[in-house]
């Protein structure tokens, strides 16, 4: 018999009762690093917080927003790289703990578990996330919906490694 929905989600509360504080944390952790990256990452190439972007801007037109401080950078852009990739393994490493506290029920350390991807297996977990992009980017220059089509069909990747 297939388990209903509602038993799914009994299952989930019951798993998590007393782990809200660590889930919480691990997404908090997580999300805090990606945000350092994508800032350390924009003041390379905007020399500019993202805060403080946002607020100079707001007063500003619409038009002198995108066109504000363009120029090719080529540091810039193998900052924007590696921030790319970290942020993405970074994000396959919440996932993974969480995962892995869901199949074994133990708490992993909240940093180790978000670096594990840079820790455990680092080799086939980087080379995934590499073709998942570059596939991503592929389909994506093709044309707009086939792209968004594959986005959708490879998200479940990380969960298969």
């Amino acid at each position: 018999m297939a388990t209903t929905r509602k038993e799914l989600k009994e299952q989930a509360r019951d798993q998590l009762r007393g782990n809200w504080g660590w889930a919480v944390l691990l997404s908090f952790v997580g999300w805090l690093i990606v945000y350092i990256l994508t800032d350390i990452e924009n003041f390379f190439e905007k020399r500019e917080d993202i805060v403080y972007g946002i607020v100079r801007r707001f007063g500003n037109n619409a038009e002198l927003m995108y066109l504000d401080k363009v120029r090719v950078n080529p540091f810039a852009w193998l900052i924007t790289l590696v921030v790319s990739v970290a942020i993405g393994l970074i994000t396959w490493g919440v996932i993974y703990t969480i995962l892995h506290f869901r199949d074994n029920g133990t708490k992993e350390n909240v940093l180790s578990g978000i670096f594990s991807p840079f820790t455990r297996n680092f080799k086939s977990n980087f080379l995934t996330y590499i073709l998942y992009e570059i596939f991503l980017i592929l389909w994506t220059w093709l044309l707009i919906i086939p792209g968004l089509i594959k986005a959708y069909s490879y998200a479940m990747t990380p969960y298969i490694l």
